[in-house]
């Protein structure tokens, strides 16, 4: 997590638009020498378009702090790769500037009517370079056995979705055997680990699914097959109550299913994907909630 801080070095008080939404980056990345400016900012329907919401009086040396994400900001593939060690970054906060200079909205505005105070549509800061990640510490090695999981679970790596109710997510199972492998590869047998704003929570279908022959997919070595599930129909939709950043992990779940009632040998068990997809929710589905 970054933070957002903004300090009112003025004698008098500031009304300031407080919303990290309003937040845009721009990373020079460290190489090569003459790569272009990455600039990162939020899609147009999670920026408000009016200065007249969120307005908070800064007094004089006090500051308004935000924590944010970058990746909420940085979401796509090339954006996120900038963000390494050594990028330089400029971030700015406020509006684009509208046609005249002396139109809303404004970022910034006096509080009184100051002949040599002047409105701001956005403010900058001065350039800063991103340190290096802290490394880990070393732990001493420990003998393990590890099982290799027989099937493979992956999700895309990052999902841009405008609303709850469209967000579907493919789940693709690898099988990394020698031999073929049944599995009953449904909606029904996909479970969703999903992290935000509000904590963590598993989602998962309540009733077990049939076991009907014409259902099971066969996966011949190193073959895959992929499933559509619409995450609405796992997950609530309070969870997803607020625009931002979240995490899903696919599971692949099949015990409470088997294929021995229909002569099928299946996959019975559970697999995790390897690793989680970042969903952007650009918007909610609730109306008067942010």
């Amino acid at each position: 997590m970054w933070v957002l801080r903004i300090e009112n070095v003025d004698t008098i008080p500031l009304r300031l638009v407080g919303d990290e939404s309003l937040l845009s980056l721009e990373v020079t990345p460290p190489s090569p020498a003459r790569a272009k400016p990455v600039h990162c900012m939020l899609p147009p329907e999670m920026r408000p378009s009016s200065d007249e919401d969120n307005g908070v009086v800064l007094p004089p040396q006090l500051s308004y702090v935000e924590t944010f994400d970058p990746r909420l900001y940085c979401f796509e593939a090339r954006q996120d790769r900038a963000l390494t060690a050594g990028a330089r970054v400029t971030a700015r906060f406020g509006f684009a500037l509208p046609s005249s200079r002396a139109a809303p909205p404004f970022v910034v505005s006096s509080l009184s009517a100051v002949p040599d105070r002047s409105s701001l549509h956005e403010i900058a800061s001065d350039p800063f370079t991103l340190p290096d990640r802290p490394r880990p510490p070393v732990a001493s090695p420990v003998p393990a056995v590890v099982n290799d999981p027989p099937l493979l679970v992956s999700t895309p790596p990052r999902l841009d979705c405008s609303s709850f109710r469209e967000l579907t997510i493919p789940v693709t199972v690898r099988n990394t055997t020698a031999r073929s492998i049944h599995i009953l590869l449904r909606p029904e047998t996909i479970g969703l680990v999903a992290t935000g704003p509000f904590g963590t929570t598993r989602c998962q279908w309540s009733v077990s699914p049939s076991a009907i022959p014409e259902l099971f997919t066969s996966l011949p070595p190193n073959a895959s097959a992929t499933t559509e599930v619409l995450v609405s129909s796992l997950c609530p939709a309070e969870f997803f109550d607020r625009t931002g950043l979240y995490a899903l992990r696919a599971l692949v779940d099949t015990r409470r299913v088997s294929g021995e009632p229909v002569g099928i040998r299946s996959f019975s068990g559970e697999v995790e994907s390897t690793s989680a997809t970042w969903v952007r929710m650009r918007t909610i589905s609730k109306p008067g909630m942010r």
